[in-house]
C-alpha cells in the first residue's frame, strides 16, 4: 500500500522538547512571581506592624506627660537616654522602665519586634523623642524609627 507523505506527518522530537521546555519556563516564572509577591507582602506587613508599635511609644509617652506632667516625665526619665515603657500597666508609678538590650521585645505572630525610646533634650522645656523598632527579616535586620519632641505647656 503506497501512503501520501501527508499521512505521515506528525510531531517530531524537537517540537515536543521545545513545547515542554517553553511549559517548564513558564511553571518557573510564576512560581518565583508568587514567591516574591508572598515575601514582599510578609515584609510590608511587618514594616506596617513596626510603624504602629512606634507610634504607639509616642503616643504612650504623650499619654503620660499629659495625665502627669511634663516635669514628672523628665524625672521618670532621669537622665536616661534610653528607655522602655510597660505598655500594659496602668500603674504610672512604675510605667517607665529601663530597656533590656535589645530593648522591649513584643512578639506579633512569629516576629519579635525590639523597641525602645532615645530622649534628648536641647532645652529644659522639650524633650527630643525617637522610636526605634528593630526586627530581623527574610532580607536581613530591619528598622522603623520615628521621631518627636515632647515640649512643657501650661
Amino acid at each position: 500500500m503506497y501512503m501520501k507523505r501527508s499521512d505521515l506527518s506528525g510531531q517530531s522530537l524537537v517540537e515536543v522538547i521545545i513545547g515542554v521546555g517553553v511549559a517548564v519556563l513558564l511553571s518557573v516564572a510564576l512560581i518565583t512571581t508568587s514567591l516574591i509577591t508572598q515575601k514582599t507582602a510578609r515584609s510590608a506587613r511587618n514594616r506596617t506592624q513596626a510603624t504602629k508599635l512606634a507610634q504607639e511609644y509616642i503616643e504612650n509617652i504623650r499619654i503620660f506627660r499629659d495625665r502627669n506632667g511634663y516635669d514628672k516625665l523628665v524625672t521618670d526619665i532621669g537622665g536616661k537616654t534610653e528607655v522602655c515603657i510597660n505598655v500594659g500597666s496602668v500603674d504610672y508609678a512604675n510605667w517607665i522602665k529601663s530597656c533590656a538590650i535589645d530593648g522591649d521585645v513584643v512578639a506579633l505572630g512569629k516576629v519579635n519586634f525590639r523597641r525602645k525610646l532615645e530622649f534628648t533634650s536641647p532645652n529644659a522645656s522639650r524633650l527630643d523623642v525617637t522610636a526605634t523598632v528593630k526586627w530581623d527579616d527574610t532580607s536581613g535586620p530591619q528598622v522603623v524609627v520615628a521621631k518627636t519632641f515632647i515640649t512643657k505647656w501650661e
